[in-house]
């Protein structure tokens, strides 16, 4: 299946498949967050896409050939990226908006290739620097506040606000990183993200007390409507992403597959009018972040 996926594209066509599948989950995500709380969107998305990983490398064999050394690096990807980053985004998008909060997010190539250079001893030229400038500079311009100084609440985002998707993409940054080294002590992509999302999901349910609000999962079923919507979408940009993982370099996957801003902002505009607002200076700062992103993979 491995091969079959990857006959679709390079690694870095997956990548950029990946940002438009994940952007449509993320729309969907906003809608489901109207009536319910960021960890109900947790705990159906990731038990459902971790599902979907581990019985596809069930029917592959892979569940049953696999080593404890490429399930911990697995786990430890989940821990970080899949479940202490999934519930800082989610509670970023309910602050400040799908397009500010992935425009932020997407600043995760910047630490992702400062992860691969230490850990995986990537090698990013002078190109990667000037992206990672362009990348900083977009998160500078969605940090800067608004009129009425970034009220809280129902006006503009304080600037602390912004803490919440940046710290995101830290944790997100790592996750390449993580699988990487799994998948060099066994190629299995599939078990790895579906392992990744339970161990990130089990993460969040035995830390829920510690959430602000203690983590309550409130819903009814138009929160389950929005996300099966989305479902579909997440499980793709799972697929795609880990099998980008096992041929491409974290440097040049991990850029591309932050594209997300611009489809997230092209939907917004579309289809989240009464929700949130789409502002030409958001628009500025998304498509700096990918600029950024798109020289660090192009001229690397």
């Amino acid at each position: 299946m491995v091969e079959w996926i990857s006959s679709w594209g390079s690694p870095e066509f997956l990548a950029v498949a990946t940002s438009f599948s994940y952007s449509i989950t993320l729309i969907t995500v906003r809608r489901a967050m109207t009536t319910g709380s960021p960890l109900m969107s947790i705990i159906v998305l990731n038990s459902l896409v971790s599902l979907a990983g581990l019985a596809t490398a069930a029917m592959l064999g892979t569940l049953a050939s696999t080593n404890m050394r490429a399930l911990g690096w697995f786990a430890l990807t989940g821990m970080a990226g899949h479940g202490t980053g999934s519930l800082i985004f989610f509670s970023a998008i309910e602050r400040l908006g799908v397009s500010r909060a992935t425009a932020v997010h997407a600043s995760s190539p910047l630490w992702g290739v400062v992860f691969a250079v230490i850990i995986l001893g990537e090698q990013p030229g002078i190109y990667v620097l000037l992206g990672t400038l362009g990348i900083v500079g977009g998160v500078f311009l969605l940090s800067w506040p608004g009129r009425g100084g970034g009220k809280a609440g129902r006006g503009e985002p304080v600037r602390r606000d912004y803490l919440l998707p940046l710290s995101s993409s830290v944790c997100y940054a790592t996750v390449p990183v993580f699988a990487k080294l799994g998948l060099a002590e066994h190629e299995a992509p599939y078990l790895g993200f579906g392992v990744a999302f339970g161990s990130g999901l089990l993460l969040m349910l035995a830390a829920r007390r510690m959430m602000p609000g203690g983590g309550v999962i409130r819903g009814n079923v138009q929160t389950i409507k929005a996300l099966l919507v989305g479902l579909p979408f997440n499980i793709i940009a799972a697929f795609l992403m880990w099998t980008a993982f096992v041929a491409g370099m974290v440097s040049s996957v991990l850029p591309l597959s932050r594209m997300t801003p611009l489809w997230v902002i092209l939907f917004s505009f579309l289809f989240l009018g009464k929700i949130e607002r789409v502002v030409r200076k958001t628009v500025a700062a998304a498509c700096l972040v990918v600029a950024g992103g798109v020289m660090i993979t192009l001229f690397r």
